[in-house]
C-alpha cells in the first residue's frame, strides 16, 4: 500500500466512501455514517485548518455552539467507534479494496491509502488504442490533448453521478376512498392510509409526506401530476376499500407523479382480521418498486387483527376530527381496545396524543394532561420499545412538562433515526428554537415543512423562530404569505401583530390586531394584540386595567398566564410579571420554555427571580 499522492482524484475516494457506507457494517449507524462523510469531505477539501472537536460537535452532532469537550466526550467516543467500524470493514468486505480510509489516533483528519498498482496508475500517462489490428501511437498534439482532457473530465463526472448517494424517493399516501356506500366505514380507509404512512416512513431512502398534508385531498378529485407538484413527491399511493358481504375489497395502486403512469396495482379480498397482512403486502410491494436496494424496516410490528384493532382504528378516526368531544371519545375507544388486547401498544400512544390534543384545545390544564400522557407513553414503550410515535411524544413532554432537555433530545434523536417523521422534525425544531439554537431549528423546521407542505404548523413555527431570532422583515414576509392562504388563522394573525409591534409599525399592528379581534372577540390574545397596537401607535390605554380585565373575563377554561406576564414585563412591572410567570410554571405551560428567547422579557431579564426561573427550567447552560 502507498500513501495517496496529492494529485489523486477526489472522486476515487468518494466512490470508495459510498461503498463503505453501503456495507452492512455501517447499516443503521446513521450518526457514524454522517461523521465519516464529514471527516472525509473536510480532508478532501483540504481547508488548511485543524479539524477541531468543537467543529465536529456542532456540524455533525448538532451540539450547541458552546460545546465543551472537557465535559462532553461524545466526539471522541464516536470517532473511536468509527475507527473500530473501519477496521471491521477492511478486515472483511473491504480486505481487497483499492482504497483504504484511515483515521490516525490523536487526529480527526483521515488519510487515504492506495494500493501500489492503483497509485502507479495515477502516475502513468493515459494511452488510448484504436480497435484495429495494427497499433497507432497518439502524438502529443494540442488537439489530441484537449480531446483527451474532455473525455477524462466527462468520465469523472459520470462516475461521480452514478456513485453519488441517491436522494430519498418522496412519497405520499393518499386517503383511501370508502366506496361501500356507508359513511360509517370511512374510518377503515383512513386507517389503512395512516398505518401505511407510518410503516413506509420507517424505510430507508423514502421520504414520506405526513398525514396532515396528504389528507388535505380527502374527498377531492385532483390530477396526480398536480398533487406531485404541490406535495413535492415522486409517487402516490391511492386506493379504495368496499365492504362486500362481510368481506372487504381493497384496491391499491402506485402512481408516478411525473406523468400519472401506474407503476403497480393490486386488489385484495380480505376479512377485517386480515387487514394487517394486506397493509404489509402493499408496503412491501411499494418498497420493492421504489427503493429495491433498501432493506426492510428494522422493526417487525405485529398488529392485532380482531376487535381491538377495529376499536383502535375508530379511535384514530375520532382523534383526527380535532374537537374536544371527538378527542375524548377517541381516548375512551382506545381504552376499550386495550380491554380487548392489553398487549396492544398503539392505543396507549393514541391516548397520550389525545391528552396532548386536549391541552392544545385548551380543554384542560397542561400539567394534568401531560401526567396522564407520560403514564400512557411509559406503558406503550414497555410493550413496544421501538415505537417512534411514543418516543416523539415522550421527547416533547419530557421537555415541556419535566424540563429535562438532555433526555428530551435523546428521545428526539431516537425518533428521527428511525425514518422520516415530519411531526417529530417540527417538534424538535420548536424545542431547539427555545434553546436559542436557531440554525439547527431552521434546518429541522424546513425538513418538517418539506414533509408536511400543506400544514400550517411547521410554517407558523418557522415564523416564530424568525421572530425570536429578531429577523423581523423575513418573519413578516413569511407570515403574510401564510395569511394570504389562511386569512382567518388566529395564530398567524397574532404573530403578524407581534412582528408589527416589534417593528413599531402602527398601521400593520392595528390591521392585524383588528382582524384578530374580529374572529376572536374578547379573547385574551386579541386583547393583548390590541393593547400592543395602541402602544405602538401612541394611543392611550389603561394597561393595568386592561390586563386585569383579561385575567378576569377570558372566556376559555384555561387562561395563559405567560401572555399576561409578557405584558407586565413590557411595562417593566417585574413583580407582576414574575407572579404570572410563577403561575405559568405551576401549570407547566409549554410556551414558558420560550423565556430564553422572548424579547418581551428583556427589561426584567437580570432580575434574580427571573434568572432563578431560567435555571429551574434548565434554560441556562
Amino acid at each position: 500500500m502507498a500513501r495517496c499522492p496529492e494529485h489523486c482524484r477526489a472522486e476515487d475516494v468518494r466512490q470508495h466512501l459510498d461503498r463503505v457506507l453501503s456495507d452492512p457494517v455501517f447499516s443503521g449507524a446513521n450518526r457514524r455514517s454522517r461523521l465519516l462523510r464529514f471527516l472525509v469531505e473536510h480532508s478532501l477539501e483540504d481547508r488548511g485548518e485543524v479539524l477541531k472537536e468543537s467543529v465536529i460537535a456542532t456540524e455533525v452532532f448538532e451540539k450547541s455552539p458552546n460545546y465543551d469537550p472537557q465535559i462532553d466526550s461524545a466526539v471522541r467516543v464516536e470517532v473511536g467507534r468509527l475507527r473500530a467500524r473501519l477496521a471491521e470493514y477492511y478486515a472483511q468486505a473491504g480486505a481487497d479494496a483499492p482504497v483504504r480510509i484511515e483515521i490516525p489516533k490523536g487526529s480527526y483528519r483521515p488519510v487515504f491509502v492506495f494500493r501500489e498498482g492503483r497509485a502507479a496508475a495515477h502516475a502513468e500517462p493515459v494511452r488510448l488504442e484504436e480497435p484495429r489490428k495494427g497499433r497507432t501511437d497518439w502524438r502529443p498534439v494540442a488537439t489530441g490533448a484537449v480531446a483527451l482532457a474532455a473525455m477524462v473530465t466527462a468520465l469523472a463526472i459520470w462516475l461521480i453521478l452514478i456513485h453519488a448517494p441517491a436522494k430519498p424517493v418522496a412519497l405520499a399516501v393518499m386517503p383511501f376512498r370508502n366506496v361501500s356506500g356507508d359513511s360509517t366505514d370511512d374510518y377503515l380507509g383512513d386507517g389503512i392510509s395512516e398505518e401505511l404512512t407510518e410503516t413506509l416512513a420507517e424505510f430507508d431512502h423514502l421520504r414520506v409526506v405526513t398525514r396532515t398534508s396528504a389528507f388535505q385531498y380527502k374527498g377531492k378529485t385532483a390530477d396526480a401530476r398536480a398533487i406531485g407538484r404541490q406535495l413535492g413527491v415522486n409517487a402516490l399511493i391511492e386506493g379504495s376499500v368496499a365492504r362486500r358481504a362481510g368481506q372487504f375489497h381493497v384496491v391499491a395502486q402506485l402512481i408516478r407523479t411525473s406523468d400519472g403512469y401506474h407503476l403497480w396495482s393490486h386488489t385484495y379480498d380480505a376479512a377485517l382480521a386480515e387487514f394487517p397482512a394486506v397493509e404489509s403486502g402493499i408496503a412491501t410491494a411499494v418498497r420493492e418498486m421504489l427503493v429495491p436496494s433498501s432493506p426492510a424496516a428494522a422493526r417487525d410490528i405485529t398488529l392485532p387483527s380482531g376487535e381491538a384493532r377495529d376499536l383502535y382504528l375508530r379511535a384514530a378516526y375520532e382523534l383526527n376530527r380535532h374537537t374536544v368531544d371527538s378527542t375524548r371519545q377517541a381516548i375512551e375507544m382506545a381504552g376499550q381496545a386495550l380491554e380487548q388486547d392489553p398487549s396492544f401498544a398503539q392505543p396507549y400512544v393514541l391516548m397520550a396524543a389525545g391528552e396532548s390534543q386536549l391541552n392544545t384545545l385548551l380543554a384542560q390544564p397542561p400539567h394534568q394532561g401531560a401526567e396522564r400522557a407520560l403514564a400512557d407513553i411509559a406503558k406503550a414503550l414497555s410493550l413496544d420499545p421501538g415505537n417512534s410515535g411514543a418516543h416523539a411524544q415522550k421527547a416533547l413532554l419530557t421537555y415541556t412538562d419535566r424540563w429535562d432537555w438532555p433526555q428530551a433530545e435523546r428521545e428526539f434523536r431516537l425518533t428521527l433515526d428511525t425514518g422520516s417523521h415530519g411531526s417529530a422534525e417540527n417538534l424538535y425544531g420548536w424545542c431547539l428554537m427555545t434553546r436559542g439554537r436557531f440554525a439547527e431549528a431552521r434546518r429541522h423546521l424546513a425538513a418538517a415543512a418539506e414533509m408536511d407542505p400543506l400544514s400550517l404548523g411547521p410554517q407558523l413555527n418557522q415564523v416564530t423562530e424568525l421572530m425570536n431570532e429578531r429577523a423581523y422583515p423575513e418573519a413578516d414576509r413569511k407570515v403574510r404569505q401564510i395569511l394570504q392562504t389562511a386569512p382567518a388563522n388566529p395564530v398567524g394573525l397574532y404573530l403578524a401583530s407581534a412582528i408589527a409591534f416589534w417593528q413599531r409599525d402602527c398601521r400593520a399592528a392595528t390591521v392585524w390586531s383588528g382582524k384578530l379581534m374580529e374572529i376572536a372577540p374578547g379573547s385574551g390574545g386579541a386583547m393583548i394584540a390590541r393593547n400592543a397596537a395602541d402602544s405602538v401607535c401612541g394611543r392611550r390605554f389603561d394597561g393595568e386595567a386592561d390586563l386585569a380585565k383579561v385575567t378576569r373575563e377570558y372566556p376559555s377554561a384555561y387562561l395563559s398566564p405567560y401572555g399576561v406576564a409578557a405584558e407586565y414585563a413590557l411595562a417593566n412591572n417585574a413583580d407582576q410579571a414574575m407572579a404570572f410567570l410563577q403561575k405559568s410554571a405551576d401549570l407547566r405551560e409549554p410556551v414558558l420554555l420560550s423565556l430564553k428567547v422572548d424579547r418581551a422579557f428583556d427589561r426584567i431579564r437580570r432580575d434574580p427571580r427571573f434568572l432563578a426561573l431560567e435555571r429551574r427550567l434548565g434554560l441556562l447552560e
